[in-house]
């Protein structure tokens, strides 16, 4: 038996996994948050990150035991249980790093909990936690898999402060969308020219494009357009859109299409939806003027790059505002593409992203993490809370396990 278990050793020793110095990307091939993650891969590539990446889609029962091979498994996740469910449980059975595209994953665990998964039982009993301590509405879906992940990529600076509201204490990073190839760009512009023909042959003076949002915001948009006069149309990019009226058409999200749209429009409407971010990047890169919703990526623009709305009821204002105004139309327009070449040229997303993943592989790695985790929950069964840590309570054995991390 002995002999066995050498020879076993001995072979692993001499032919070591080649996934153990890879990094796993597991995200859908298409839609909004698949061009997403292969824009970030392609932004990794071109700044140099040393560590090969391996894309993994679809998600199968296989990758439970197999994720654990890769140096990193990253998992992107979004409220969508039909492309999603089988990632968040991937995602809670081998935590490492996720990329939350929304804070909201309440109808992926109410997929899970229908099939019986364990997972789901596990996140909505956090999530009920979190919304009994906290009151933070639908975030709290993300609660678990955000206390179980061993670091978090989010889009902008309010996803990472309702998180730290959630009493998160998992390392987050922001990472802006990242930017469309310039080839891309360019073929939207093309088709922005045949686009734009057919709506001038349907009597449309004013093109606006929008996003999809929230219901109550598409109705907005909708009563904003009544109130812009008969050449005003609005394209809402969502075969689900909520509302529609007289105006108000709703195109198909087919990629090329959305983009072509976006490079057509006379003014871009973002309603803040977080998968959308990616849009709104490519609306700046167009050079359209935009009315946003202040949330989300939104918000971390710099403000004379595009319009900001607080409330649904300030849309048509705005939007009447620019319409009247085709000088200062122009220029947020310029202002919006200086400020997506500077972060495009910057390479901000793709390095914000190098970091996340250099950090969270050390994290778990690290000899320390186990025996810490372990330490934390005895720590949580015996009532110690935070109060009890500042005094003091249970960090001798913490320090001991740093000192040990530091000699290794």
């Amino acid at each position: 038996m002995a002999g066995v278990l050498e020879r076993t050793l001995l072979r692993l020793v001499a032919r070591p996994d080649a996934r153990a110095g890879r990094v796993a990307v597991v995200a859908p091939p298409d839609g909004e948050v698949g061009r997403s993650a292969r824009a970030v891969v392609a932004g990794l590539d071109r700044i140099g990150f040393a560590t090969p990446i391996d894309l993994l889609w679809p998600v199968e029962p296989r990758h439970l035991a197999d994720l654990r091979a890769w140096r990193l498994g990253v998992v992107h996740l979004a409220n969508e249980p039909e492309r999603f469910a089988d990632a968040l449980r991937l995602a809670w059975s081998v935590p490492g790093l996720i990329a939350l595209h929304e804070l909201d994953l309440g109808r992926v665990i109410g997929r899970l909990q229908v099939e019986g998964d364990a997972v789901a039982i596990a996140a909505a009993r956090e999530a009920a936690w979190a919304e009994d301590r906290r009151g933070t509405g639908a975030a709290a879906t993300v609660a678990g898999i955000a206390r179980r992940s061993r670091g978090i990529v989010v889009a902008c600076e309010q996803d990472r402060a309702a998180l730290e509201g959630l009493g998160c204490r998992t390392p987050i990073v922001v990472a802006p969308p990242p930017a469309e190839d310039p080839r891309t760009i360019r073929s939207a512009r093309r088709r922005a020219a045949r686009l734009r023909a057919r709506a001038t042959a349907r009597g449309a003076g004013t093109l606006i494009v929008a996003t999809p949002g929230e219901p109550r915001w598409e109705r907005a948009l909708v009563a904003a357009r009544a109130g812009l006069g008969p050449g005003a149309e609005v394209v809402v990019l969502g075969d689900d859109a909520a509302s529609t009226g007289p105006g108000v058409r709703v195109a198909a999200r087919d990629p090329a299409e959305r983009l072509g749209w976006l490079a057509a429009a006379d003014i871009v409407v973002h309603l803040g939806e977080p998968r959308e971010a990616r849009s709104l990047v490519g609306a700046m890169q167009l050079g359209r003027p935009i009315v946003a919703r202040a949330r989300g990526a939104a918000a971390d623009v710099d403000r004379g790059a595009l319009v900001l709305v607080e409330r649904s009821s300030e849309l048509g204002a705005a939007l009447a505002g620019l319409i009247a105004d085709p000088g200062r139309a122009a220029a947020l327009g310029r202002a919006a593409a200086a400020e997506a070449e500077r972060s495009s040229r910057q390479e901000r997303a793709a390095r914000a992203w190098a970091r996340a993943i250099a950090a969270t592989a050390a994290l778990v790695h690290d000899p320390t993490a186990h025996p810490m985790r372990r330490w934390a929950a005895a720590l949580l069964d015996l009532g110690v809370d935070e109060g009890a840590l500042a005094r003091g309570w249970g960090l001798s054995y913490v320090r001991a396990l740093r000192e040990l991390r530091g000699q290794g």
